[in-house]
């Protein structure tokens, strides 16, 4: 977030903001589903690719400072936790969920039978719906161009970084919070009745599907104990939202730690 901050509101710390954000990364490869975040104007195209080639390039080579030793041992440790070794109702990636869903887990009682009970054609069909919904949302963020940080896109790009890791834990649903909150600030007055009597109800769909993710599985019943489905409504709903609403001015453009 200080990287963003930095990139969008401080141009004389642009390379500060790009040092952050490659430390996040070598710390947590995930933080990289956030680089969309940092383009400030989507009409200077060859600009924009440049940029990202040279961080691109910049953070493959950190990747060997210790070694070419040690980067094997780091794609052996991806490919470990690739592999499905942990499959269990408190991990809220896609893959863990549709192991779960279809009985892949051993001592697990299958959920679905059928298509739903293929843990890959679940994947499939998760995969395809939270990268439709993030598409919409990031063209709508390129048509509107405007100046900061962009909530949608950044409330979409947090729910990407918490399903698509094949490990993510309950803990990691810690980064939604602020996202949330700007997402939610940033949301203007429609001066159509009908139009923001929906969005209201979306927003309420929004806030139901999050509230559910406040509470440990322990909590809940066992059907809501993977957070995996709330966090797709929450997607779904914000690239609905987007679409529906992308022609109306924000309310508040938060602009934070200013």
């Amino acid at each position: 977030m200080l990287g963003m901050y930095c990139v969008h509101h401080k141009p004389k710390h642009v390379i500060l903001g790009y040092l952050l954000f490659s430390a996040s990364i070598q710390l947590k490869l995930y933080p990289f589903l956030f680089v969309t975040l940092f383009v400030t104007d989507w009409s200077k195209h060859a600009r924009n690719l440049g940029r990202l080639a040279a961080f691109m390039a910049f953070n493959f080579a950190l990747l060997f400072v210790l070694g070419f030793e040690r980067f094997l041992e780091m794609l052996n440790v991806l490919w470990y936790h690739t592999s499905g070794k942990n499959l269990w109702v408190g991990n809220h990636s896609i893959q863990s969920f549709a192991n779960l869903l279809a009985g892949s887990v051993p001592g697990q009682k299958a959920a679905w039978s059928g298509l739903l009970g293929d843990a890959w054609s679940v994947q499939v069909l998760v995969l395809a719906i939270v990268l439709t919904s993030f598409l919409v949302v990031l063209l709508a963020s390129i048509s509107r161009n405007r100046a900061g940080l962009d909530g949608a896109l950044l409330l979409a790009c947090s729910v990407l970084a918490l399903v698509l890791p094949s490990v993510s834990h309950d803990y990691t649903l810690a980064l939604l919070p602020g996202p949330m909150a700007i997402y939610l600030g940033q949301m203007g007055i429609d001066p159509d009745p009908k139009r923001q009597a929906m969005t209201n109800l979306l927003i309420f769909v929004l806030s139901l599907a999050y509230s559910s993710t406040l509470f440990s599985y322990v909590y809940k019943p066992v059907w809501l104990g993977n957070n995996l489905p709330m966090l797709v409504i929450i997607l779904v709903t914000v690239a609905v939202m987007t679409r529906y609403s992308g022609e109306r001015s924000p309310n508040t453009m938060v602009v934070a730690l200013s």
